[in-house]
């Protein structure tokens, strides 16, 4: 399963409404990195998402998603993932409520209370982590969708972060969202 194999360091950053981001707040939270990334099972929209999670888990489970941005906020992540590890999930707890962190588009799990140790005490990897990647996630204000994500590689921040900002200075409009919704339905179906 999923769950057993593949898990998240990570570190963010909130920003609130109306406060742009910088490349060195992307600098400031990676000097970070060492002292205060988290390390924890995920879900993710593409390989294994909630939905995934809720078949493989007992009916008695309930999941809370939280970590929703308000409109106009933003957050900067930088994670570091590995897919090649190994825990212990106990599926056999009954009545558990799982937290679903949104972070950026990776859904970061947590059993939180009694049910702290859900996902196994130890993680065991005999290989390294991946890069680092940088995660930004920009809620539009007054177009009630999900919140935009974009990524890219530590190295290459300098390059990317300008559109990441231009987003968030000149928000596309709800013909814009709709019309790239359309393109995507068509490509993906």
């Amino acid at each position: 399963m999923f769950l057993e194999e593949a898990s998240v360091r990570y570190v963010y950053k909130d920003f609130a409404v109306g406060v742009k981001p910088t490349v060195d707040d992307v600098r400031a939270l990676n000097s970070t990195w060492d002292e205060e990334y988290v390390e924890a099972p995920f879900c993710n929209a593409g390989d294994f998402d909630i939905d995934d999670l809720k078949a493989e888990t007992p009916d008695s489970w309930s999941f809370d998603e939280i970590g929703q941005l308000d409109e106009g906020q933003c957050r900067i992540a930088i994670v570091a993932i590995n897919y090649n590890g190994e825990r212990q999930v106990n599926l056999q707890d009954e009545a558990v409520t799982i937290e679903a962190f949104n972070l950026c588009g990776l859904s970061v799990l947590s059993g939180g209370g009694k049910h702290e140790e859900i996902f196994g005490e130890e993680w065991y990897s005999e290989e390294p982590f991946g890069d680092k990647t940088v995660l930004f996630m920009y809620k539009y204000p007054n177009l009630n969708c999900d919140p935009e994500v974009f990524e890219t590689s530590l190295d290459e921040i300098e390059g990317q972060f300008d559109e990441w900002i231009d987003c968030v200075e000149n928000p596309p409009s709800k013909e814009d969202l709709e019309s790239k919704a359309a393109l995507m339905k068509n490509l993906f179906g």
